[in-house]
């Protein structure tokens, strides 16, 4: 006789497979976009002098069913060439993404030049290739001896390869002591144009092209204060988002600074977050939360969800006495 546990967990399994040919996925993203600049904008790592070592973690939805976790490893290498003239923006990334019984593995790599215009004009340009494999607990799912085969209906694991590009523009002028400086940058970048297939099921389950447009300023003042006003637009299939975003940084010194700032979203969580920067090491951490009392019906707890980021830096360019401006970006 059919449990009734098994045959839902059997129902739930076949619904989200047969869902996932027809809907139109969204990527998974971290709520501090500039500190997972790959997911971002590989071209970003064109005004990057220092080996970077970025981990993000970000957990919601934590009292349904085990929630939704993500975390991602990534780092960033210039490579100087030319006697230190030119170089090669290297970057590697790594991230899990798990929700429920689903979890997705992407190991990805992104290799950017960074092109000097005018003046403190310049231009970066970075490709982006990674392999994902998705892959189902079936054994989470809590079937019943005798519905074990089917289970077997459908793959359990799917690999599929993934290719993405980056542009971005940046003016990075030199900053006088006695004077402040504003930075400015535009960036596009593009994730699945080779929209892989996806599906778990012998069917077709094209992962959308996704495209990112960010803009913003980050005004430096000379009373230790720094504004980054900022504008991700982000857009897969019909689906579409408007980021703006702020922060505000003070500064200690010229090793230590705190900031704090927020990002805005018509249709989901808005998030506000809190950073310090202390020498090689930085600190983030970013709290979303859902003003919509519909996500009450899903969980009688908050759906909000926390992430926190990590970044150290070491300077590369400092030991090779390459003499470079921060970069333009906020850090997180």
């Amino acid at each position: 006789m059919i449990r009734f546990q098994t045959f839902f967990s059997l129902l739930v399994v076949f619904a989200v497979l047969l869902l996932n040919i027809t809907i139109k996925a969204q990527d998974v993203h971290f709520t501090q976009p500039f500190a997972a600049p790959l997911n971002t904008n590989p071209a970003l790592a064109g005004s990057n002098f220092d080996v970077k070592v970025f981990f993000n973690y970000k957990s919601q939805f934590r009292n349904i069913d085990k929630g939704y976790s993500n975390s991602a490893f990534t780092l960033l290498y210039p490579l100087f060439i030319k006697q230190n003239e030119k170089k090669l923006d290297l970057g590697f990334n790594f991230q899990n993404h798990r929700a429920g019984i689903f979890n997705n593995q992407q190991l990805a790599f992104s290799m950017g030049y960074d092109m000097k215009l005018v003046d403190s004009w310049h231009m970066s340009m970075a490709l982006w290739g990674g392999l994902n494999q998705k892959n189902i607990d079936v054994q989470a799912a809590r079937f019943d001896e005798q519905f074990a085969n089917t289970a077997d209906l459908f793959q359990r694991k799917v690999n599929y390869s993934d290719v993405g590009f980056g542009l971005m523009w940046y003016y990075n002028p030199i900053r006088s002591d006695s004077m402040g400086k504003v930075n400015a940058f535009m960036g596009l970048s593009g994730y699945h144009i080779n929209t892989p297939n996806q599906s778990f099921l012998n069917a077709q389950s094209n992962l959308p092209r996704k495209f990112s447009y960010q803009g913003g300023v980050k005004i430096t003042g000379r009373n230790k204060f720094d504004l980054s006003p900022n504008l991700i637009i982000n857009s897969q299939g019909d689906f579409q988002e408007i980021l703006p975003g702020f922060y505000v940084d003070y500064r200690f010194n010229s090793s230590f600074k705190i900031s704090s700032g927020f990002w805005l979203r018509k249709n989901g969580p808005n998030a506000i977050l809190l950073s310090i920067e202390h020498k090689q090491f930085a600190l983030g951490y970013s709290y979303d939360m859902y003003f919509s009392s519909s996500m009450s019906k899903y969980s009688n707890t908050s759906p909000n969800s926390n992430q926190i980021a990590i970044i150290y830096k070491y300077g590369l360019a400092s030991k090779k006495g390459i003499n470079y401006n921060p970069t333009p970006f906020h850090t997180f």
